[in-house]
C-alpha cells in the first residue's frame, strides 16, 4: 500500500480520483470512495471484462488482483490485493468504486477536510 513512511496524498476525501488495474492488466481512471463500510466495497463493471467476474452473483473471481494507484504512470501504489471469499467486492453499473474495508486493513488511512469542500485522502505515514 501507500508508503509507511512518506505517505501519498490525494484530492479529495473520501472520494479521489485513483487508477485502476485488473490482473496487471493497463491503468483505468475511476473514481474511488474510500470508505470501510462497504465492507467488501464495490467495483464498475466498466473496469473488468466478463471473464473477471460471475455475472450471477456479480462478484469479482477469486484469485483476480486488483491493484490502485495514486498516478496514471503507475508508479505509486496506494494498495493492492487479490480477490478471495472474504474481501470480493461486488460488481455494479455505475462509474464510481468503493473501496471496501480492504485497504484500511491493509495499511493507515486518515482523511483531511482541508482544503474546503475538497478534503485530502491520505495513505501510508506514521
Amino acid at each position: 500500500g501507500g508508503d509507511p513512511v512518506t505517505a501519498t496524498s490525494l484530492s479529495g476525501a473520501p472520494i479521489s480520483t485513483e487508477y485502476i488495474s485488473i490482473d496487471g492488466g493497463p491503468l483505468q481512471a475511476d473514481s474511488d470512495d474510500v470508505d470501510s463500510g462497504g465492507v467488501t466495497g464495490t467495483i464498475p463493471s466498466s473496469l473488468l471484462t466478463s471473464s473477471e467476474y460471475n455475472s450471477s452473483t456479480d462478484l469479482v473471481n477469486p484469485g483476480t488482483t486488483i491493484a490502485v494507484y495514486a498516478d496514471k504512470a503507475g508508479t505509486e501504489e496506494l494498495y493492492s490485493y487479490t480477490v478471495s471469499a472474504a474481501n470480493d467486492p461486488f460488481v455494479v453499473s455505475g462509474s464510481t468504486m468503493d473501496s471496501g474495508v480492504e485497504p484500511f486493513l491493509l495499511g493507515p488511512i486518515s482523511m483531511e477536510s482541508t482544503p474546503a469542500g475538497t478534503g485530502t485522502t491520505i495513505f501510508g505515514g506514521q
